[in-house]
């Protein structure tokens, strides 16, 4: 087993415990990029009732709920990506083989193979051309603030121009690119986004093999990593039956099948809805 850090009262944070975390993370995620989601269609809902002429706070709004939404999108890839690391890790250091299957990809030709992004996700183009999106439109955001959505009608948030922008090669050089902008509006973007990219990148994640003393593990990490002093006097005097209560929810909470099929129910609903 790998080494890692120390709870305050000496439980160790090995791989086994972070794969478990970094598991339902990429869950959270997922509702966050519903949540702003979510945002992005109430201000569309205000934006279209306000009276002509409306104010750029709307525009505003939408801009901060999109570069929010891609970076939520994008780290639902990133746990993902993590996932594969460490069932490689796990199988190395205790030659599981169920885990040796997993292959992790190389994020330069996904992004710029079109062909190879396809046969490794087993989909089509529009899948491929979705991710692409993310990645410009996520970059343009992240990495100096350009602005990919940046207009709109009377009624919705477009995207008006393509991306324009330099791209940093190597510190010292600077070449200037474009992306494509889709031709739908910001808000049909983000819930096909959404649709296509979730369980594309739900279906490598892996979810790791939790045993009975990796579960106390997990538990006892946890319990021991709470810093309120009037918490950790309880737990020193209930320890074994605060421990087994957490064991048994989460052993409840292993068994349930997570996935992201509601959230795309959901998406697919209000995709109707707005369209």
């Amino acid at each position: 087993m790998l080494a890692g850090r120390f709870a305050p009262g000496g439980i160790e944070l090995n791989i086994t415990t972070y794969f478990e975390n970094v598991f339902h993370q990429f869950y959270a995620k997922a509702d966050e990029v519903d949540f702003f989601i979510m945002k992005a269609y109430t201000n569309y809902d205000e934006y279209k009732n306000t009276p002509i002429p409306k104010s750029g706070k709307h525009l505003l709004a939408m801009q901060c709920y999109f570069s929010a939404f891609l970076t939520a999108l994008e780290t639902c890839w990133e746990i993902s990506k993590v996932s594969i690391d460490l069932s490689l890790i796990v199988s190395n250091d205790e030659k599981d083989s169920i885990y040796s299957q997993n292959k992790k990809p190389s994020e330069g030709k996904l992004e710029n193979d079109k062909e190879y992004f396809k046969q490794y996700f087993e989909t089509d183009d529009t899948h491929y051309y979705w991710f692409s999106f993310l990645k410009e439109a996520r970059n343009a955001s992240a990495h100096d603030g350009s602005l990919s959505l940046n207009g709109g009608n009377t009624e919705k948030f477009l995207f008006l121009t393509d991306i324009y922008r330099f791209r940093n090669l190597n510190g010292k050089k600077y070449e200037f690119v474009t992306a494509k902008s889709p031709s739908e509006d910001a808000l049909t973007a983000m819930l096909m986004m959404a649709i296509y990219l979730i369980p594309l990148f739900e279906s490598k994640l892996i979810r790791p093999i939790i045993g009975d003393e990796d579960q106390r593990q997990i538990a006892l990490f946890r319990l021991q990593s709470i810093k309120e002093q009037g918490f950790q006097d309880m737990f020193k005097i209930m320890q074994d039956q605060i421990t087994n209560a957490l064991v048994e929810v989460q052993k409840e909470a292993s068994l349930k099948q997570n996935n992201a099929s509601s959230l795309i129910i959901k998406w697919n609903e209000a995709l109707k809805k707005y369209s």
